[in-house]
């Protein structure tokens, strides 16, 4: 299997937006956690100033009173405190729903806030009258007041240890995502480099090389591909601008082969071509012409030949050391094909793949008779279903004669 590098780096931009996201959310998650030491603080510093409330004594009720003033004060500011910090908890507002219980939990502190400052300053006036029942009832209301902060801190509690989980998942997510994209791009990016590697070395014709990525295997491919062999437009098909039937035989009569290798003709046909161009224009018909001809020349060495001989039919004569070696490309360039999607105007995709007929041309055959060979045997593959290269033998399986 070969990668796409294009894929490879869209995959790496879209793991690392994922990552910056998660991230981002990890952080603002953090931020409120301040709100959570706050209130935490805030419990603790109103329990600390009803114990100075009470301890202030009767024995100066002028500077009692002032002093009481500061901390009927500072229990109020603590609530407004409390409300303000819970504005920044969006795990408490927005995942665990805790807003109401919370607006209502705070309400009843403060009307618990307010007997208990009352009591307060009922006991803390000059008057010695019902002096002891003032003090139980200032008892009474700073136990309550106590009560119902013990409650909120242990609320707090539960919901900070929910929260705590909620964010510890999303660091083991994190930490999961980001241990397997290291290893998943580390590998990709190795045959990437890998790739680049083979291309700069010298040796640009070398035998047997094996690439990792597509467009590696794309540009030594452009780097080797056989030059345009005629500029005559009379040997020239105008739609995908490759030899016509007649360049084909031309190009072949003039070629320069290898002594000792085989030489492949194989007769490529478009399944269901016609149904394309008859549900799109044929402009676009054409451009896919285009396009499937330009994969053909990828594979065209320059001992190779390549033509358009009908609407939908390509040759490719090709010249190999062995006939597996050309079965090879055949297969190459019909699952390229098939791998490739064409963009229709409307945004669709368009598939198409072809069937081949692949024949062993014989020293004493001509050209002529070889090609009208390999038709025989590409019916063969369009009758099991198309989408594959068919040779002899599929022909006697059929009883094609």
């Amino acid at each position: 299997m070969r990668w796409s590098i294009k894929k490879i780096f869209d995959n790496l931009s879209k793991t690392l937006l994922a990552l910056s996201i998660l991230l981002g959310l990890l952080a603002v998650l953090t931020f409120t956690l301040n709100s959570s030491v706050e209130k935490t603080e805030l419990i603790l510093d109103q329990k600390t100033l009803m114990v100075e409330a009470y301890n202030l004594g009767r024995e100066d009720i002028e500077l009692s009173n002032i002093q009481l003033k500061g901390i009927v004060s500072s229990l109020k500011f603590d609530i407004v405190k409390m409300k303000e910090a819970f504005e920044f908890d969006i795990l408490g507002q927005y995942l665990y729903g805790h807003s109401t219980q919370y607006v209502n939990d705070l309400e009843e502190l403060e009307i618990k806030q307010l007997l208990y400052i009352e009591a307060a300053t009922d006991y803390y006036t000059q008057s010695l009258e019902d002096l002891e029942e003032r003090l139980d009832e200032f008892d009474f209301a700073q136990v309550t007041y106590t009560s119902k902060l013990a409650e909120l801190q242990e609320k707090h509690m539960i919901y900070e240890a929910q929260k705590f989980q909620a964010i510890q998942i999303l660091i083991y997510l994190i930490f999961l995502i980001s241990i397997l994209a290291t290893l998943w791009f580390t590998r990709r990016l190795s045959y990437i480099y890998k790739d680049i590697k083979t291309l700069y070395s010298v040796d640009l014709e070398s035998k047997g090389r094996m690439f990792q990525t597509e467009e590696a295997e794309m540009i030594t491919k452009r780097m080797s591909r056989k030059p345009t062999a005629t500029e005559n437009p009379a040997f020239v098909d105008p739609v995908t601008e490759i030899n016509n039937y007649k360049g084909l035989l031309h190009g072949f009569a003039n070629r320069k082969g290898s002594n000792g290798a085989t030489l492949i003709v194989c007769v490529f046909s478009l399944d269901h071509f016609k149904d394309v161009e008859k549900k799109y224009k044929k402009d676009l018909a054409n451009q896919i012409l285009k396009k499937i001809a330009f994969t053909f020349s990828l594979y065209e060495q320059h001992t190779d030949v390549l033509g358009r001989i009908d609407y939908d039919q390509f040759v490719l004569i090709l010249n190999r050391t062995t006939k597996d070696a050309a079965l090879h490309d055949c297969e190459q360039i019909r699952k390229t094909i098939e791998e490739t999607r064409f963009k229709a105007p409307k945004g669709e995709s368009i598939s198409v793949t072809v069937s081949g007929g692949f024949v062993v041309k014989a020293p004493n055959k001509a050209l002529d008779q070889t090609i009208a060979h390999a038709k025989e045997i590409l019916h063969a593959a369009i009758a099991q279903g198309g989408n594959r290269i068919a040779q002899l033998r599929d022909r006697a399986e059929k009883g094609l004669r």
